[in-house]
């Protein structure tokens, strides 16, 4: 979650802006959810099924629940609060089912068609100051960032888990 926030606050001082603080937690989320994709592709052949399974899933509860902690936050007293883990779970499996189609390889990296996906939905959670260079700033800046840092923290989280 940190990682995702860090890449919202680098988007903001870079002087894209959201317009909402619910603007700004959606585009966490969007960073989350290509984080949960990638970590599963890339681990993929390096552990069985079964704990693989068990792995991302637990990552996708623990987003599900920091979002949820944090939007409750800005739902106004007496307002009906949605099932947000759900919408969560929701969106992250759209996410996967679209990044699923996509190429990605040990050798080759991210494809291109997935950053563009990804870069795609962060501009439309984002203000439209600039809106349209959001996606070439993701691909070029922000994906090879996230990868590196998901690759520095895999040995890690694979002895947590």
């Amino acid at each position: 979650w940190r990682v995702a926030a860090k890449g919202t606050l680098n988007l903001e001082n870079e002087g894209f802006n959201t317009t909402s603080e619910m603007g700004r937690l959606n585009v966490i989320m969007e960073y989350a959810c290509f984080a949960v994709h990638m970590v599963d592709r890339m681990v993929y052949d390096k552990i069985d099924d079964e704990r693989r399974h068990k792995f991302v899933v637990t990552m996708a509860k623990h987003f599900a629940h920091t979002y949820y902690d944090n939007r409750i936050d800005y739902e106004k007293e007496g307002e009906v609060i949605d099932d947000f883990k759900k919408y969560f779970i929701d969106t992250l499996n759209e996410r996967n089912a679209e990044y699923g189609s996509c190429d990605f390889s040990k050798e080759e990296g991210i494809g291109f068609s997935m950053k563009r996906f990804f870069g795609e939905h962060v501009r439309q959670e984002m203000g439209e100051k600039d809106n349209k260079w959001i996606p070439d700033y993701i691909i070029d800046k922000e994906v090879p960032e996230l990868y590196r840092t998901l690759k520095r923290a895999m040995p890690g989280l694979l002895k947590a888990k």
